[in-house]
């Protein structure tokens, strides 16, 4: 009965000590690859945010340029509708050429965020599949949006 009791004793200790060894045996793998998550590859990253700037710059161009055609549009429209003798039709005239300002620029703004939220996803994927970087949070959209047209 006593070698029983040793034998069961013998027997749980055995498994208790599996566990644990096993558990040191994973440890160093979970650091290395904690470590390799940390390192980075600073040009891989430096090219992943020169090409998001350059988007978003480009972005704010082309955003520029909707803008002062729009005004340009809308400009000449204006003029020309109030240089209309007839009441109706100056009326009609400058409620068009308002309605085209305003969806020129409502199209502009939308265009603006589509193409500043695709160079984000863009960034933010190659920081993470090719550069194998998790982004601290300063580098986010949110961070963009300071100081930048209200969208």
């Amino acid at each position: 009965m006593n070698t029983q009791v040793i034998s069961s004793r013998f027997f749980v200790g055995m498994i208790i000590v599996s566990l644990v060894g096993a558990v040191f045996a994973f440890m160093p793998v979970n650091a290395q690859a904690a470590e390799m998550k940390q390192a980075m590859n600073p040009m891989c990253m430096q090219t992943a945010v020169d090409t998001r700037e350059d988007a978003i710059a480009a972005a704010f161009s082309g955003f520029n340029d909707s803008i002062k055609t729009a005004l340009s549009a809308r400009k000449v429209a204006l003029h020309a509708a109030w240089g209309l003798s007839d009441k109706a039709a100056r009326s009609t005239s400058v409620k068009a050429a308002w309605k085209t300002w305003k969806d020129a620029d409502k199209k502009a703004h939308d265009d603006l965020k589509k193409n500043r939220k695709a160079a984000w996803s863009t960034f933010k994927t190659t920081a993470k599949s090719t550069c194998h970087q998790t982004l601290p949070k300063e580098e986010g959209l949110d961070a963009d949006t300071s100081g930048s047209v209200a969208l």
